[in-house]
């Protein structure tokens, strides 16, 4: 099982997230995902869980986090 989320500043702005390539997304840590999917502000998503979700399910989460950053800015 995966350690609980962490309540860390995010690194990344809503502009930064909507210009992720797939490419950087799929070359991220972890952590890192989970904050680009934090910043996305998906409303379904329950960020308190993130941390037990696999790397491949994060890397998806942070391509809708993309989809929603890029309808923010």
């Amino acid at each position: 099982m995966f350690s609980s989320v962490q309540e860390s500043p995010l690194t990344h702005s809503v502009k930064s997230v909507a210009d992720l390539t797939m490419d950087q997304i799929r070359a991220m840590e972890r952590s890192e995902l989970i904050q680009v999917i934090q910043q996305g502000r998906v409303p379904f998503l329950e960020h308190d869980r993130l941390g037990s979700h696999d790397t491949s399910t994060l890397q998806q989460l942070a391509l809708l986090s993309r989809e929603s950053c890029t309808h923010q800015v």
